[in-house]
């Protein structure tokens, strides 16, 4: 049996630190060659997603609402400007900068575009809404039921970094799904996930649940109560599933689903205005402008399948 582990939440080699951006296209054609290649696909964002959320389970709120019928949600991340950019310098005799850049453009090394410090540059990432967000808006697929989905319609506000930095900061994004429910992604607030409904709220970070009032968590779920997948250890529950041939608790899919909701605010708030989206065909409806922005030029030697 193979395994294929592919795309994290903005398409991140592990362990070498470089994301760029990838929109509708280019993000499906990965997923598109895991499958060929009769791969089992693993969402590596999703170890956040799964690892110590399945406590949501016990609020009934993920796969259901058993304590509270859905109002709206919530996703705190940090949003702040970019900061200063120091000269441009020589590349480390370690690192082959040309081929770091890959498709993105060719410019001077400086090392504000690497280090942990490229998601200020929307040519390498998406900024702070696709780091965060991609853990954020992820809970809120799983806990709304959307993850073979998601919204219908993307509007807010966000400022944009000076030059040369390109993402944005201090913004505030409200998605709204088909079934009416709507949720926001901002950039300020405590980091983590608030689940609002007409009984309380729930609100959920890597560290900690909690709930107003907190009865919702103190009240054990009944039998007729849904229940999600529960993994302890992602790594193990991938391996198995190359066994298995069972998909993983968090499979590529997934991962691609929650990354398109902070690309998708991201783009709203690039062109400042409101835009409506199908998620079944995954376009925009009736905007070419905005579909633009669902791939970009890349620099030869390097491009993807075309005709997607």
């Amino acid at each position: 049996a193979r395994g294929l582990a592919v795309l994290d939440h903005e398409g991140e080699v592990p362990g070498q630190g470089h994301q760029r951006v990838e929109h509708g296209g280019t993000a499906r054609l990965r997923l598109l060659a895991a499958r060929f290649g009769h791969g089992v696909e693993h969402d590596l964002e999703g170890q956040h997603r799964r690892i110590g959320v399945q406590r949501l389970e016990h609020a009934g709120l993920v796969g259901g609402a058993r304590a509270t019928a859905h109002e709206h949600e919530r996703a705190a991340i940090g949003g702040g400007k970019a900061g200063d950019m120091p000269p441009d310098s020589p590349a480390p005799p370690q690192l082959d900068w040309e081929t770091w850049l890959g498709p993105a453009p060719l410019v001077p090394y400086n090392e504000r575009r690497c280090h942990l410090r490229f998601r200020s540059f929307f040519d390498y990432s998406g900024g702070n809404v696709t780091d965060w967000g991609a853990h954020h808006c992820d809970i809120i697929q799983w806990g709304l039921g959307m993850d073979g989905s998601g919204p219908v319609k993307i509007e807010g506000e966000a400022k944009l970094n000076p030059q040369p930095f390109n993402t944005l900061y201090d913004f505030d994004f409200t998605y709204t799904y088909a079934n009416g429910v709507p949720a926001q992604l901002v950039g300020k607030g405590k980091n983590g996930v608030t689940f609002y409904g007409e009984k309380g709220e729930i609100f959920v970070s890597r560290g900690e649940v909690i709930s107003t009032p907190n009865s919702i968590l103190e009240e054990p779920l009944k039998d007729s109560d849904s229940r999600v997948q529960v993994s302890d250890d992602h790594f193990q529950n991938w391996l198995e599933s190359i066994k298995s041939r069972e998909t993983p608790i968090a499979s590529a899919e997934i991962g691609h689903r929650s990354i398109s909701v902070p690309h998708l605010c991201n783009i709203s708030g690039h062109l400042q205005r409101a835009l409506d989206w199908d998620p079944g065909r995954e376009v925009f409806v009736n905007d070419s402008e905005a579909n633009h922005w669902l791939d970009r030029d890349e620099r030869a030697p390097y491009h993807h399948l075309a005709g997607y």
